[in-house]
């Protein structure tokens, strides 16, 4: 065995040794140097383990603001990751509901697909923008805000559309077109599960600095609120 074949990495390793690993870290340190790498380590850095309880008092407050201001920017950077793969996803599904070609007065569900894929139309050009403009002025809270609440009122719609979506497939009588819209379809809802991560993960984070009391923090550009 040589040592290309030894080396594992980080993220190859069973969540028990992980978590074993990331216990002997402070709570800031993982947040800061590890948050938005990947979906696996988000998942496992947003249990309340890591936190619920946060200790600033070992860190300068210009080093705290310093890493606050880069943790936020990694997870912004995915939240704009997965908006975009949010998007592309929904116009292929939006191109398998069409390529469907089933009755609309005979089906009701495939009529109601049809409506929410005109709504879904009609908020994708507004998800890209917010994408946009987010990567042009990356240090704007106003363009943060606005992908943020863009996302947010993008998710449940779109998830409405994968659940008539799975509906739809068994009522098509076309093997390759179903299998179209079920793949899509899958495909809009792990891209859709992976961005209520992301959103979640930012939510947390400014609750917790806000809990927390950190004045320091309330007029910083990603102290902000989205619903």
């Amino acid at each position: 065995m040589n040592m290309e074949d030894s080396c594992v990495e980080l993220t190859d390793m069973p969540e028990e040794i992980l978590l074993f690993i990331l216990n002997k870290l402070t709570n800031i340190e993982l947040l800061y140097s590890l948050i938005g790498i990947n979906i696996r380590l988000d998942k496992i850095l947003n249990d309340s383990i890591f936190t619920e309880h946060l200790t600033l008092t070992r860190r300068s407050w210009n080093n705290v603001i310093r890493s606050l201001d880069d943790s936020m920017r990694k997870i912004l950077k995915r939240v704009e990751q997965c908006a975009k793969h949010c998007a592309s996803c929904a116009t292929q599904c939006i191109a398998a509901t069409s390529a469907a070609g089933i009755n609309t007065k005979t089906h009701q569900t495939y009529q109601d697909l049809i409506h929410q894929c005109k709504i879904i139309a009609d908020l994708i050009p507004k998800l890209v923008q917010s994408i946009r403009s987010s990567m042009i002025k990356p240090d704007s809270s106003v363009y943060q805000y606005n992908l943020l609440n863009t996302c947010e009122d993008f998710f449940h719609p779109a998830m409405y559309l994968t659940d008539l979506a799975t509906t739809v497939v068994t009522i098509i009588h076309d093997q390759s077109q179903a299998l179209h819209l079920n793949n899509s379809s899958k495909q809009l809802t792990q891209a859709l599960n992976d961005l209520k991560i992301c959103l979640n993960r930012v939510k947390k984070l400014l609750r917790k600095f806000s809990n927390n009391n950190l004045s320091v923090f309330r007029h910083k550009k990603y102290l902000i609120q989205f619903h």
